[in-house]
């Protein structure tokens, strides 16, 4: 049975079926961002209209308590470190 099914008709067919499972989620999840695009792209001449920017948390302020800390600041060991070589 497999031997009548040739490579090119299983392309056409996995091609097929991935255009047709492709297209059902693009309808089902972004109809109106599609619709918006193949609305765009028919009307190219025209210009089309900025992004509203919604600004829900407001703008970012600076930190005034914040500051800035030099190499030398930032310490990860004690100054004496220990030589453990000696326990031995």
């Amino acid at each position: 049975m497999l031997a009548s099914i040739s490579w090119q008709e299983y392309l056409i067919a996995i091609v097929t079926i991935a255009t047709a499972y492709y297209a059902v989620v693009i309808a089902a999840y972004f109809r109106t961002e599609a619709f918006a695009l193949l609305k765009n792209s028919r009307h190219r001449g025209t210009p089309s209209r900025p992004p509203v920017q919604n600004d829900i948390m407001g703008k970012a302020k600076e930190d005034v308590l914040a500051k800035s800390l030099s190499a030398d600041d930032i310490q990860f060991s004690l100054e004496t470190e220990t030589d453990y070589s000696q326990d031995q």
